[in-house]
Formats: C-alpha cells, sequence, structure tokens
C-alpha cells in the first residue's frame, strides 16, 4: 500500500470518526434487555437518539412498542410535552421557564393512542416551537397531579441531554451543541487522536414512569 493511499484511508476513517460525532435527524433502536416477559407480558423497550435538522420531523415509536409481540395497549408512552432548556427546573421560575428563547428542542408525545397513550413523537427545533401556553397548558391538562417543572429539562452543557435514563424508553436529544458543522479546535483534535468525547448526562426521573412507558 504506498503513502498516497494510505493517507486516503486514514482521512477517510478521520471523516467517519468526526460524523460519528455529529448526529443528524433521528434513529432508534430496541433498548437493551427488551423485550421481555418478566411482567407476564411483552413489554418493549426503546432507545432514541434526536438531533437537529432544523426542522420538525415525526418519529413512529409504533415498531419499537410492538416489538417481540408487544402491543400498543401495554407498552405505548404517555402524552405529553417535553422540553430541553437552558435553564435548570429545580430553581427557574416559571415565567423562566416559559420563555421559548431558552428551549433548545421540544419533544411532543401525541395523544394518538386510547387514554392518554402515544406511539407518534414529534421533534420540533428553533424556530418551530409551540407556544409556552400550548406547551403549559397541555400538560396541566392531561397531568394535573404533576408540576409544570417536572416537563421541564435541563440541557447538558456537553449538549446529549438524555431523558428518562434508566426507563425502558429513552430519549438521546442532541442540540446545536454537538450537530454544529463547524467544530471546535478541541475537536480536531479529537478527531485526528481517535477519542470520542463523551457528552455529560442531564435528565430528571420526575415522571419517568408516566412518560418513560405506561406499565
Amino acid at each position: 500500500m504506498n503513502n498516497h493511499t494510505s493517507f486516503k484511508l486514514f482521512a477517510l476513517s478521520a471523516a467517519a470518526l468526526f460524523f460519528a460525532q455529529v448526529s443528524f435527524g433521528q434513529s432508534c433502536s430496541e433498548a437493551p434487555g427488551y423485550p421481555n416477559s418478566t411482567l407476564g407480558y411483552v413489554q418493549t423497550g426503546f432507545v432514541c437518539s434526536l438531533s437537529d435538522t432544523s426542522s420538525t420531523y415525526n418519529v413512529d415509536l409504533s415498531p419499537f412498542i410492538e416489538a417481540g409481540g408487544g402491543t400498543e395497549d401495554n407498552n405505548d408512552v404517555g402524552t405529553a410535552y417535553l422540553v430541553v432548556t437552558t435553564d435548570n427546573p429545580a430553581t427557574a421560575s416559571l415565567s423562566t421557564l416559559e420563555d421559548v428563547s431558552d428551549w433548545a428542542a421540544v419533544l411532543y408525545l401525541q395523544n394518538n393512542q386510547a387514554g392518554l397513550g402515544s406511539s407518534l413523537l414529534t421533534m420540533y427545533w428553533p424556530g418551530d416551537f409551540p407556544s409556552a401556553t400550548t406547551v403549559v397548558n397541555y400538560d396541566n391538562t392531561d397531568w394535573p397531579a404533576y408540576s409544570t417543572q417536572s416537563f421541564f429539562f435541563q440541557e447538558s452543557p456537553g449538549g446529549e441531554t438524555v431523558l428518562f435514563p434508566g426507563s425502558p424508553n429513552v430519549y438521546d436529544v442532541y442540540t446545536p451543541a454537538v450537530t454544529s458543522l463547524t467544530p471546535e479546535p478541541s475537536s480536531f483534535t479529537l478527531l485526528f487522536s481517535g477519542v470520542l468525547g463523551l457528552g455529560l448526562f442531564a435528565a430528571r426521573k420526575r415522571i419517568q414512569n408516566a412518560l418513560g412507558q405506561r406499565v
């Protein structure tokens, strides 16, 4: 193998390594250990990686909810708006949380199943967000037992925010901090050294049982 060919292979490998850090669109897969029948029925779980494409898109969760013979009656998730924000829901006022300019992403689990069930996720990104009134009123109406703050999640400093870690259904949200096409100088160091950084996880479990998966 000559030096020119070796360099081309290195360049392709380096590019692939870089773009592995830059996630576009969405991809979902069955969660480790699912489906299973430990609860006496087929319980399913999924992990979705969701990235900013600068436009709204839908994610059909049905194939993962119904994996292995699972049914939507047993495995659909709860309907809700979930907001990733730069603010800390534990300390920020409600008026601050409702400031759409601080939002990084909005997940809308549509009420397309019986009761408060959902199998269809809509992802909203900056520029396409629903109004704060729409989001807050929806959640307060469907889940009056939970505080408004329960539906807000602070954006991870690394740009990768994980919603409901440890539950059957996990939403891994990548905000522009890690999907930018213009990497910081440190990104080039990672690129050519072959080291991938791991984002910090920021998640809250307060409504995990209700929204991670209805049991």
